[in-house]
């Protein structure tokens, strides 16, 4: 995991071992530091744009009934520039409801399917990857589960509006190594 501290203005590289050692809460902790969770109001909007990201990922995976993917993983990342408030080029000033910005593109988000190593022809052709779907949605869940609690972060100090996510898109950002 590589993400941008917006509070030092550094980039904070975690290695395989401290992927390793991660439980449920731990995961969910980690995903909260990666999406500045506490620092932006705008990172609901960041999740709701990964969460659409995933969608159309498990869209593919609902249709598509060729192939089993083995390890595969999902690369998501995003421009940490488009939290800083001062930073316009990526929303308009118009008021849009709940997420109280327009985005006018979504170039700064990305999830990507990658590791493709592991790919094998389904051996009957009518039947969809099963474990792939139950991983995903299970990473779609997580995702639902911090977007609720963003909402509910951000609804506390503005309103008591009822939000509900239809979809979600990507992240973005890449750590240079």
């Amino acid at each position: 995991m590589c993400y941008f501290d917006i509070d030092t203005n550094e980039f904070v590289r975690k290695d395989r071992h401290f992927g390793r050692d991660l439980n449920h809460d731990s995961l969910y902790d980690s995903l909260k530091v990666f999406l500045n969770y506490k620092t932006s109001k705008k990172t609901k909007i960041i999740i709701k744009k990964i969460l659409q990201k995933l969608n159309q990922i498990k869209h593919f995976f609902d249709e598509q009934q060729e192939f089993a993917f083995y390890s595969s993983s999902i690369l998501i990342s995003y421009d940490a520039e488009f939290l800083d408030d001062s930073v316009t080029s990526y929303v308009s000033d118009k008021n849009c409801g709940d997420d109280e910005y327009v985005v006018e593109s979504d170039h700064w988000v990305r999830a990507f399917m990658i590791d493709f190593a592991h790919v094998f022809p389904l051996s009957d052709g009518t039947s969809r990857d099963e474990n792939y779907l139950f991983g995903l949605k299970s990473v779609i869940k997580l995702f639902r589960a911090l977007y609720d609690d963003q909402v509910h972060f951000v609804n506390k100090s503005s309103s008591d509006n009822d939000i509900s996510v239809t979809s979600l898109e990507v992240i973005p950002n890449t750590c240079d190594s």
